[in-house]
């Protein structure tokens, strides 16, 4: 794949961060699979992986105490983290 942003000719799989912000809480959620442009550091999401990053992102907005500021996660594939 073809990278968007600098037009690389080639993404590589690995692994990204992402951070959120709503008020005083902050999500983190590191170790994302996606397809990463090694020249510029852009990367895609698998849509179900995009997904399910966004559910842990909702679920923690909504759970979270008031008082929490920084909630920190590593991906695992939704079978994994659905059994917690």
């Amino acid at each position: 794949m073809q990278c968007q942003n600098c037009n690389a000719e080639e993404m590589v799989k690995g692994t990204v961060p992402m951070a959120r912000q709503r008020g005083k809480l902050t999500i983190l959620v590191h170790h994302i699979p996606a397809l990463v442009c090694p020249s510029c550091e852009s990367y895609v999401l698998d849509e179900p992986i995009e997904e399910g990053v966004a559910e842990i992102i909702e679920e923690t907005y909504r759970t979270s105490a008031k008082s929490a500021e920084v909630a920190l996660y590593r991906y695992a594939e939704k079978e994994e983290w659905e059994d917690r």
